[in-house]
């Protein structure tokens, strides 16, 4: 549950990087995002 809740804040992180155009925030919130899921998805 709480990897869920970690991706999902990763994504909105993504979406403020994008607004802001900030290559940084938006790179380091899509690994955030995909390594939460994977874990997230392998534990279920």
């Amino acid at each position: 549950m709480l990897r869920r809740v970690q991706a999902v804040a990763a994504l909105v992180w993504i979406a403020y990087g994008i607004a802001i155009a900030a290559p940084p925030i938006i790179a380091a919130n899509v690994l955030v995002a995909g390594v939460a899921a994977w874990s997230s998805l392998r534990r279920a």
